[in-house]
């Protein structure tokens, strides 16, 4: 069952016709016009979907593991019965999804659940603020207490988290949970692999009846699988064109800066809400019940903004380098006919000769945008970030896999990928650099190499130029 808002006629000037890399017409869309969509979905329904995918089943914690087998897999079981050309096509950054399961009750509860939270807190030697947050929120403040009860703050106890979450109504939050928690990582792992980024995650459990955090929107798809209890959830679209798909999370927001919910609903176990970037939300739990949700995170400084940033600083990188012209002096005078105080000026000479040979200065910077170099640092920073495989067949799969005898390769040896977005090939300077991810750490998902010094030199092979051809 379906229910979706009428989609109002508009002759508003920020109706778009996209137009693919294909040559096919997306469909116009008006970023505002953005009523969101509600599938109730039967757990017979459910059941088909992963019966299909071969993941874990409905309604059992006894079910088979959720291991997909690629991404499309996994986002097919993340967001059943929806299929996955149906979301792209039309909820993907554009409008809100609740999908409420009936009868399903453990459906995300196969990947994590408060045995999973115990066993992080109590088993990983977790920090605060870099691994756990604990936090309650009074009369609308933010209240943090990351330290132990007896005062300590160099590595978490778990009897203090959980008794300031039992006696003093706190909320937990565990940061990146995928790198200790062997049952998630396989559905984020292929998750990446979907997405062709690095893909986030963070679970959060409060008490009953605790108050949420303040209204607020992220930069990221946010992908809310709720596991155990209920929450109270709701979500508002972007109040202009500016707020849409924003770059950065916001500020707080209070009541009257937001207008009317578009969303106000309870979720529970096995329910799943979508929220693009830039939809404002809140949430807190119910009377008499806890709550235990992950949230999902996608597309963050993956957008076509970041792309370019990357192309131009390097297109203009290389004209400065080609174009003596680039390089010349601005005109003594120009403070008096440039700027804002002279943009009146239409008439004079000196600001048109000034404006035509900027703008035939900028056209030389964009002749000399090298799409395909940033497009390679974009899937390098995603090589970076991304969790190590974790696929039926190459667990554990290293360049010094332990008990593996070592082979000598020779002309007629067959050497295969494990998989096939493992590594990436680049040109830079007069080298042939192969970044792969056979050296990434769980420890380290979502961090870039420039974040750490541990990753700083994984990944990365270097070969002469002449060999870049057959390296492809």
């Amino acid at each position: 069952v379906e229910t979706d808002g009428a989609h109002k006629n508009s002759s508003s000037k920020v109706l778009k016709t996209a137009q693919s890399v294909s040559g096919v017409k997306a469909q116009a869309w008006d970023p505002l016009d953005c009523e969101p969509v509600i599938v109730t979905a039967t757990a017979a329904e459910v059941e088909e979907v992963c019966a299909a995918v071969g993941l874990g089943k409905s309604n059992t914690k006894a079910g088979s593991q959720v291991h997909p087998k690629d991404g499309t897999a996994a986002m097919r079981w993340m967001i059943s019965p929806v299929p996955v050309k149906k979301f792209v096509n039309r909820y993907l950054e554009k409008r809100p999804l609740l999908i409420q399961r009936t009868n399903c009750e453990d459906f995300y509860a196969q990947v994590f659940g408060m045995d999973e939270v115990d066993s992080i807190v109590r088993t990983k030697g977790m920090q605060y603020t870099y691994n756990v947050d604990v936090t309650r929120v009074d009369d609308g403040n933010r209240a943090t207490f990351n330290s132990n009860m007896d005062g300590t703050t160099d590595t978490v106890d778990a009897d203090s988290v959980w008794k300031r979450y039992q006696e003093e109504s706190c909320s937990v939050r565990l940061l990146h949970p995928q790198r200790y928690c062997d049952k998630l990582w396989p559905l984020m792992s292929a998750l990446e692999t979907f997405w062709t980024s690095a893909v986030g995650c963070n679970t959060y459990l409060t008490p009953p009846s605790s108050q949420g955090f303040a209204p607020h929107w992220d930069d990221i798809d946010a992908f809310i699988l709720q596991a155990e209890g209920r929450k109270h959830w709701r979500v508002y679209k972007p109040r202009c064109l500016e707020e849409v798909l924003p770059r950065a999370s916001s500020e707080d927001f209070t009541d009257s800066d937001i207008g009317e919910a578009i969303i106000d609903v309870e979720l529970g176990p096995g329910d799943m809400l979508y929220m693009p970037r830039g939809f404002i939300h809140q949430a807190n739990c119910v009377e008499g019940s806890h709550s235990l949700h992950l949230t999902i995170s996608a597309n963050q400084a993956n957008t076509f903004a970041d792309f370019m940033e990357l192309a131009l600083s390097a297109a203009l990188q290389t004209t400065v380098e080609e174009c003596y012209e680039v390089r010349r002096s601005l005109p003594p005078d120009y403070v008096s006919y440039m700027g804002v105080m002279h943009s009146d000026k239409e008439d004079d000479p000196r600001r048109t000769e000034f404006l035509q040979r900027a703008s035939d200065l900028m056209a030389q910077v964009v002749g000399n945008i090298p799409w395909d170099d940033a497009s390679d640092q974009m899937a390098v920073r995603y090589l970076q970030q991304r969790l190590p495989l974790c696929k039926a067949g190459t667990e554990g799969v290293s360049k010094k896999s332990k008990g593996t005898k070592a082979r000598k390769l020779n002309c007629s040896s067959h050497v295969r990928l494990v998989a096939k977005d493992v590594a990436r090939l680049a040109v830079e300077g007069d080298k042939a650099v192969l970044y792969h991810i056979m050296d990434n750490s769980r420890g380290h998902h979502m961090q870039l190499a420039e974040e750490s010094e541990d990753c700083a030199q994984q990944g990365v092979l270097e070969f002469e130029i002449d060999s870049a051809e057959v390296l492809e």
